[in-house]
């Protein structure tokens, strides 16, 4: 988290972040971000979709059309 206040949730589970914080999401893990400040959070995400589709271990699941995984004001 490059800037901002908010938290995610992984798996079910919160986790609650703020400026300068680090944290990885499981692999096959569904993940929502949310914006809980009254300011912009500026994420910096990365992503090791490329190694996996080289080793052809890449897999991906759909998510109910319910369900959003973009980041959401609070």
């Amino acid at each position: 988290m490059v800037e901002g206040a908010g938290y995610s949730v992984m798996g079910g589970q919160r986790l609650d972040w703020e400026d300068k914080d680090v944290f990885t999401v499981p692999t096959w893990t569904f993940c929502e971000h949310v914006n809980s400040a009254d300011r912009p959070a500026f994420l910096f995400s990365l992503s090791d979709v490329p190694v996996m589709k080289a080793l052809s271990l890449y897999r991906e699941e759909t998510r109910s059309a319910s369900i959003s995984s973009a980041f959401v004001a609070a």
